[in-house]
């Protein structure tokens, strides 16, 4: 499979869209776009895709590049600064984990089992492992605790259940509704995972 097509897979793996779907929408359009997705969608307007495949914005931050900066929505932009106001306050004061492995892998099963299919991406959870005792790091991880246990988000995340006890959803996961397979908390969520794994978007706007 050549690179256009594995940015296509990595697209429909990560954001749950039928490969052959999506594969076959882009064959009655211009082949220009397919070869434009080489390299993970690098030569490709984060908004234009997008716009392209109707998926939200928040889902595309992993692919930012910081040459895209500009054109960020600007809800997006006012997020990051609230989010950078977050680190910023964490770094004055520090935070203390004992065990940050541990507390990691908590977040990440306490997250899947309370939103659905909340996955960090393997690139920055190594980049963790390799910096486990890094302030900067254990902060990003802190603001996503904070986001997880929030009790807005847990009851808007309650959605796509069958029942306060979130074992079963209550819907198949292919028929559920936009609007309920995407509320708001799933979408920060899966947009804030994007942004800390997405190297150069995160320089911008946490500094490292």
């Amino acid at each position: 499979m050549d690179s256009p097509h594995l940015a296509l897979l990595s697209i429909s793996e990560v954001y749950g869209i039928d490969f052959f779907e999506i594969y076959q929408l882009l064959d009655h359009y211009d082949s220009v776009i397919i070869s434009g997705m080489k390299d993970m969608m690098c030569s490709v307007s984060a908004r234009e895709l997008s716009d392209f495949f109707d998926i939200y914005p928040e889902n595309m931050i992993y692919f930012w590049k910081e040459s895209q900066f500009k054109s960020i929505p600007s809800h997006l932009k006012d997020w990051f600064l609230q989010l950078k106001e977050m680190y910023d306050h964490y770094m004055q004061n520090s935070i203390d984990i004992e065990n940050p492995l541990s507390w990691i892998m908590d977040m990440l099963v306490y997250a899947e089992n309370n939103y659905y299919q909340i996955y960090v991406f393997s690139d920055f959870f190594e980049e963790s492992i390799e910096n486990i005792n890094d302030q900067r790091y254990l902060i990003l991880w802190k603001i996503f605790e904070d986001m997880i246990y929030n009790e807005k988000f847990y009851k808007i995340g309650e959605v796509i259940f069958e029942s306060e006890n979130k074992e079963y959803l209550n819907n198949d996961w292919t028929l559920m509704s936009k609007d309920k397979k995407w509320n708001s908390a799933r979408l920060e969520l899966r947009g804030y995972l994007g942004l800390i794994a997405n190297k150069e978007l995160r320089r911008k706007v946490f500094g490292f």
